[in-house]
């Protein structure tokens, strides 16, 4: 049995029927049986497997969404520009230089054209980000891309703390704080009171003349990396959502960065870090 015919079944189960669901499950065959009787969840929700495929693209980012576009025929890519939740057909439409159709579309028409176009991004067996095991990353699922963006903004920081340890000369250390937010610095001497727990390549910033976008562009490739170790062994289909809020972009190096499995201490570490930089997030805003 494919993940999400097993994981809607069991919700089923959890809904309608009451007390262990042993009798049910014994007219499956032993395999699909014991898959189901492992899913570990209470949940009598159905919502996440009924949504409506619009309400699912509104958290895709657009970007993804051009090489789709552009496998229908050019007469109903206005259609289908015209179909898409806002703010992704004024995106599209701008990005591929098309008008979307003025025509007001059916509801039943409108919603199978988003079913054809969503069953293109994503594999028909896809568990819903709400129905996958929870775990600590989980609950990136739930951010939209700003924040998730901030966050890897925020982890970097903690690389930046590993190479500020080595630096001696203060003009130097001032360059580095001139280019942070009030709320960055401060973050950075929360990190900077931790002790290190990941030995992690430097910066390699000996020629770095305070440049803040540079710094910035670095800080960024190096808290994206962080979250790939974090997400590295997690369920893919939690990745592919995590990775498709993002732009393809971003989403795509964190694709090709996180691992199969966890990496032993690292993963665990990079996981706290993630969590700690949410803390801080949400109790500063």
């Amino acid at each position: 049995m494919k993940p999400k015919s097993g994981m809607m079944l069991r919700v089923l189960l959890n809904r309608f029927h009451k007390g262990p669901p042993d009798a049910l499950l014994a007219v499956l065959p032993k395999e699909e049986a014991a898959e189901i009787a492992k899913i570990r969840t209470q949940s009598k929700d159905l919502d996440p497997f009924l949504a409506l495929p619009g309400a699912r693209l509104s958290r895709i980012h657009y970007s993804w969404m051009v090489p789709i576009v552009q496998s229908f025929s050019r007469g109903m890519q206005p259609i289908l520009l015209s179909a898409l939740p806002e703010p992704h057909s004024s995106r599209l439409s701008k990005l591929l230089r098309k008008q979307s159709s003025q025509t007001a579309l059916n509801p039943l028409f409108k919603n199978y054209l988003l079913g054809i176009f969503y069953a293109k991004l994503q594999q028909p067996e896809m568990v819903p980000w709400e129905m996958l095991p929870p775990t600590p990353m989980t609950m990136l699922g739930q951010l939209g891309k700003p924040k998730l963006v901030e966050l890897i903004d925020f982890i970097g920081i903690y690389d930046l703390a590993s190479e500020i340890r080595h630096v001696v000369d203060k003009r130097y250390l001032e360059r580095f704080y001139l280019c942070l937010t009030p709320k960055k610095q401060h973050f950075l001497r929360v990190c900077l009171n931790q002790k290190e727990k990941l030995a992690t390549p430097r910066l390699e910033l000996e020629g770095w003349r305070g440049d803040c976008t540079q710094l910035a562009k670095i800080l960024h490739r190096r808290g994206l990396l962080r979250l790939a170790g974090a997400l590295s062994g997690q369920h893919p289909d939690l990745i592919w959502h995590i990775c498709h809020i993002f732009d393809t972009g971003r989403g795509t190096f964190l694709q090709k960065h996180v691992l199969p499995e966890e990496v032993p201490h690292v993963t665990h570490v990079l996981g706290q870090q993630v969590a700690s930089v949410i803390s801080f997030l949400k109790n500063k805003r």
